[in-house]
């Protein structure tokens, strides 16, 4: 069997990594006085994470994972994804179409769906056997134009009851295993479109599910989010609308895109990047779910934080001896990014650059971190995907910040929480 490639592996849980660290920072960044109260809110956020992850088709090409540093940028831009939970704002739906179908969606079909998702005897879904570079390809670009011009299957996923009803000629489905069968031969859009489709369907059933269940803590920090708002513009600090605005700016300056048929979301953040004192709005724009764009944006309009995660997921992963002969020229070209994009001249007195490897060496996710330390001591992290050169990641904070990252970093990789080797060097 293989993974699905848009599912979360196992045995290392993705949703189960993305909690360990948004539990180890928040035993960074909060006193003991709001233990407790925080605690309870970070439980609900986990529970929603953990709906998610039920879904046998997530977004994320062949379960990519992220770690170490990245996981932060991550779990944010999980955290947006989800439809439904409090506080978020949807500024643009990228199809009404969609939205109806889901609307019509009869309550025995969505308890269909859950009694599946519930039932499952597995953790994670797989494949009889791996989709072909083209048949990623291709279901990248039905997913697109499923979310933006309403291209629905015209039949249903056929479910069977065990192995002995698959027919392998067609694409069936086992919910007990969560194993979809393919034909060896290449899919069709139609079978790509029912898989798209049961995703779809699954999210929104999950979503809902959510909403019902948790509707009080909803509408208290929904009443929340609007106060901070409030607050923030009291202080002087930009609206919403304009951290929106001021988030499209960058997506055209960084990847020379506008939001046209991308779904827009917005949260206020005081707990994570951000602060009760100093909240950040974080904004993401996404296409299909295929493309995600992630900015955070301080109430001074200043920018935190930039996450993307896009089409070069389908790309193979590159070997760690190919990865160290680019690392120079990589440097340069995230330092043309520093320099050109974001605006920093100061000189750096130390470059290290940082990459995550498998058992077969392989850089995961294709991401190497570069980390400029300015000779005020401010760090900036520039991430690229070492095939394309794209900007993956970017982060600026202080020096103590940094070292106090890197210290939890060396604490999880010792505890052995991630099932994966760090490489840390030197540039210059």
């Amino acid at each position: 069997m293989y993974d699905n490639w848009k599912f979360p592996q196992t045995p290392d849980s993705f949703t189960r990594k993305v909690q360990q660290v948004v539990r180890e920072n928040m035993k960074e960044t909060v006193s003991a006085a709001d233990d407790e109260e925080r605690n309870q809110k970070e439980e609900i956020k986990l529970k929603k994470l953990e709906d998610v992850e039920k879904n046998v088709v997530q977004d994320g090409s062949r379960g990519r994972r992220m770690y170490g540093w990245q996981k932060k940028a991550v779990a944010a831009a999980l955290a947006l994804a989800v439809v439904g939970a409090g506080g978020f704002t949807v500024h643009a739906v990228a199809s009404s179409l969609v939205k109806a179908r889901m609307e019509n969606l009869s309550r025995e079909e969505k308890t269909e769906l859950l009694d599946e998702v519930d039932s499952r005897v597995v953790e994670a879904s797989s494949f009889s056997r791996e989709l072909t570079q083209g048949e990623k390809e291709r279901e990248r670009e039905l997913r697109i134009a499923y979310q933006q011009e309403g291209r629905f299957p015209e039949g249903e996923l056929v479910r069977v009851e065990d192995e002995s009803e698959v027919d392998k000629d067609m694409l069936c489905f086992d919910a007990k295993t969560f194993c979809f069968y393919l034909p060896e031969r290449t899919l069709t859009d139609e079978e790509l479109l029912q898989m798209i489709d049961y995703q779809n369907k699954t999210n929104y059933a999950l979503g809902e599910r959510y909403e019902e269940s948790y509707a009080d803590e909803i509408a208290a920090q929904k009443a929340e989010t609007e106060e901070i708002k409030q607050k923030v513009e009291a202080d002087g600090g930009i609206t919403e609308a304009e951290a929106v605005a001021k988030a499209q700016e960058w997506l055209d300056k960084l990847y020379g895109k506008t939001t046209e048929g991308m779904e827009v979301l917005c949260d206020i953040d005081t707990e994570g990047l951000g602060t009760k004192e100093l909240p950040v709005y974080n904004i993401q724009f996404s296409l299909a779910g295929v493309d995600t764009y992630n900015f955070a944006i301080a109430a001074d309009g200043g920018l935190g934080e930039v996450c993307y995660i896009g089409k070069e997921i389908l790309a193979d992963e590159m070997s760690a001896a190919d990865g160290e002969a680019k690392a120079e020229a990589l440097s340069q070209k995230a330092e043309k990014y520093l320099r050109d994009k974001f605006g920093v001249s100061e000189e750096s007195k130390e470059v290290y650059y940082s990459y995550n490897t498998d058992e077969n060496n392989t850089i995961l996710s294709n991401m190497i971190g570069f980390r400029f330390i300015m000779e005020d001591n401010v760090t900036y992290v520039v991430t690229l995907d070492c095939v394309s050169g794209v900007l993956e990641l970017y982060k600026v904070q202080d020096y103590a910040a940094y070292q106090k990252d890197l210290e939890a970093a060396k604490e999880i990789e010792e505890k052995g929480i991630m099932s994966y080797d760090v490489v840390r060097n030197q540039l210059r």
